[in-house]
């Protein structure tokens, strides 16, 4: 794009019509440049340019009537002659063009069509073929060169190229103020920007342009502020609010003036927006004054068809579960129920107690289903009454069970002994599942449960002889509403508690004011524990450390005889409170055993904490791995290390050896023995008690 320059200059130095940035100016009649004999051979072209027209013609024009065209470049029209006949195609929007306005106007032929662009846009094309034809006239720019009395244009012209390709819209688009290096450009046959002269900027002078008539040039260039190029920015809707509604609308954004619009490309009109549309696939138009459309399809959509349907699960009996159901494939509605009785409802399902009709329709965001209905029926169920006879004692079968229905004839059915009759005896506890059937087919259930009279539950509470006291306790608590009475059949007593017992199995019966009466038993053990504690459940020492132990009995007994083992390192080994040094790991156990023969024991774990020394980890800085078992492995040393991670290096950094555990390094690589010299090594040493230590350094090999 060019821009205008203002310069400042001196009078006699420069004349200002031929500053840059300026345009072509027409304003007399036979006012126009010629360019020579430019003939476009083949079955491409292109001619474009800007152009302010205020009257006439010609643009530029290489003909002298329809049989000779070789292009002819108008407001109105692009002309073209080829050997398959001439070709003129109208602008029809040409009238509406503003004499005060720029535009981009170009000629495009491909070998099929012939094509006339506006500011870019392709606004009529038709079909054409053949190649140009060829003249020996001189091209002009503003008139005809034969008759320059007739066809003058007036007004302005600016960025006028001639080239032999049909360029697209994009291209027409892209370059409407500029031709980036115009000599290197492919198929650029002359290139016009009247900056002060005529010339032809491609490169070819054949073509440089000659005034006739008064030369005169424009100081104001066509910006990009000047064209208006149309663009469809947005194309929106909104879709059908309910089924079929009708009510949808399209609107249609776009940059221009004097804009038009449509929906079929037929009925035109101002106002960007469509409405009352039914659903279905539009294509959205919008044309500006200049004759360029632009076109978006876009569907407005349906809205969800709403369709329930009412069933029910009758015919029922009275007293079953009568529901009517409303089923849809739809999400997120509303149901609306009318029925019998003044029934209404809003879920999908309910519960109905009258026979009769009725009817569900949907609705969702304001739109309605059309209803559906459905007839209940529900018949009359008879009523049971089932009289129970309980038992008398926990597992007895003397129950019985008496049934009467409200509906005569009904027939009676035990199911779960297949029973048909009203009255069942000798039943044990259970549940048991009556079903009547009425005449007219109806059937109702229940179930009556003959309950099992408390199990005489109890527990024993056993105070057991042990080493202090020779004489121990039974006490039976039982856990029932009703008062019990247990007998004891060693001595034929009554009463829940027995003390003063020996070590035994004593036996004894419960029994109910009903008569039900249950066997039991129960054991008085021996407890031979002597309550052993220490002062120290276990000891943590130093090595060389030594700890005092004490063991206590609860209660004492006297003359009671004590031992540990093991029997070493320990002060005294027959007494509760000895002192212990032991040098390892070592678990001490304490026998005490009483006059009355009662034993007990008891452990005591120690654990020795081992000193490592000022220096746990000790690594030699030679070794002489000859084979004569003195020095013959590189190991790190300490009483304390627990595993190790050991590397070796030679000197040129090359890892010779890697062990992750405790064998050290025997001065070999790959089985073989490596050069005696200086090695680098690296240590990870884990000790006993979670402490790691690292330590790099240099060992020397000898052998």
């Amino acid at each position: 794009m060019k821009f205008l320059a203002q310069i400042i200059v001196v009078v006699l130095l420069f004349n200002t019509s031929h500053s840059f940035s300026q345009t072509l100016r027409l304003t007399n009649n036979v006012q126009y440049v010629q360019i020579g004999d430019m003939d476009v051979p083949g079955n491409q072209i292109t001619v474009e340019c800007l152009v302010k027209r205020t009257g006439g013609t010609n643009i530029l024009s290489k003909h002298t009537g329809p049989s000779n065209v070789n292009y002819l470049m108008r407001i109105g029209t692009f002309e073209l002659t080829t050997a398959n006949g001439f070709y003129l195609m109208n602008n029809p929007y040409a009238g509406s063009m503003s004499t005060t306005s720029w535009y981009h106007v170009a000629g495009t032929y491909d070998g099929s069509n012939i094509r006339y662009y506006v500011n870019g846009c392709l606004v009529v094309q038709q079909a054409a073929t053949g190649n140009l034809t060829q003249n020996n006239l001189i091209a002009a720019i503003g008139n005809i060169s034969t008759a320059p009395n007739a066809e003058q244009f007036y007004g302005e012209i600016d960025e006028l190229r001639i080239w032999n390709v049909a360029r697209s819209a994009t291209d027409l688009q892209n370059n409407m103020f500029d031709i980036p290096n115009p000599t290197t450009q492919a198929n650029l046959v002359a290139y016009y920007k009247f900056n002060g002269n005529v010339n032809n900027i491609q490169g070819n002078a054949t073509y440089n342009g000659t005034w006739v008539g008064t030369a005169d040039y424009g100081s104001v260039e066509p910006t990009a502020a000047d064209i208006h190029i149309l663009s469809l920015n947005n194309v929106s809707k909104t879709d059908l609010s309910c089924y079929n509604s009708n009510n949808g609308s399209i609107t249609i954004t776009a940059n221009g003036s004097n804009l038009s619009y449509s929906i079929n490309n037929t009925n035109w009109v101002a106002s960007n927006q469509f409405s009352n549309l039914s659903a279905g696939n539009y294509t959205a138009y919008v044309r500006s004054a200049e004759g360029c459309i632009l076109s978006q399809t876009i569907t407005v959509d349906q809205a969800e068809l709403l369709q329930v349907t009412a069933s029910n699960n009758g015919p029922v009996c009275q007293g079953q579960s009568a529901q009517v159901t409303a089923t849809t494939s739809n999400t997120g509605v509303t149901y609306n129920w009318t029925g019998p009785n003044g029934f209404t409802g809003n879920q999908d399902t309910h519960s109905v107690t009258a026979t009769g009709t009725y009817q569900v329709t949907i609705s969702k965001n304001g739109c309605n289903s059309q209803p559906s209905a459905t007839t209940m029926t529900i018949a009359p169920s008879p009523q049971i009454t089932a009289n129970v006879t309980p038992l008398n004692c926990h597992n007895d079968t003397n129950g019985s069970i008496s049934v009467t229905t409200n509906v005569p004839g009904s027939t009676i059915v035990f199911t779960n002994t297949n029973d048909t009759t009203s009255v069942l005896n000798n039943l044990p506890a259970g549940t048991y599942t009556i079903e009547a059937i009425s005449p007219n087919g109806c059937i109702s259930n229940t179930s009556v449960t003959i309950t099992n009279p408390d199990y005489f539950e109890w527990e024993t509470v056993i105070t057991p002889t042990n080493c202090y006291d020779p004489t121990g306790k039974i006490e039976v608590i039982y856990h029932t509403n009703h008062p019990l009475t247990i007998t004891w059949a060693d001595d034929n007593t009554a009463g829940p508690v027995r003390d003063n017992l020996n070590q035994g199995t004593y036996n004894f019966t419960v029994s109910n004011n009903n008569g039900c009466t249950i066997s039991g038993q129960a054991a008085v053990p021996f407890d031979n524990n002597l309550n052993l504690s220490a002062n120290h459940p276990s000891v943590t020492l130093n090595e060389g450390s030594s700890a005092a132990l004490n063991v206590t009995m609860t209660p004492y007994v006297a003359q009671t005889a004590y031992e540990w083992i093991p029997d070493y390192n320990i002060s005294c080994n027959n007494c509760p409170n000895p002192t212990i040094t032991p040098m390892v790991d070592t678990t001490y156990i304490f026998i005490a055993t009483a006059p009355n023969g009662c034993k007990d024991t008891l452990q005591i774990p120690v654990k020795i904490i081992l000193n490592c020394g000022e220096e746990p980890v000790f690594v030699p800085n030679m070794f002489s791995p000859n084979g004569d078992g003195i020095n013959d492995i590189f190991a790190p040393r300490g009483r304390c290390i627990l595993s190790y991670n050991l590397k070796v290096y030679n000197r040129w950094g090359e890892l010779v050896y890697r062990q992750d555990g405790s064998d050290g390094w025997d001065g070999t690589f790959n089985e073989k023995k490596v050069s005696t010299g200086v090695y680098i090594y690296y240590l990870e040493a884990s000790l006993l008690y979670g402490e790691t230590v690292i330590k790099n350094g240099s060992v020397t090999l000898t052998r």
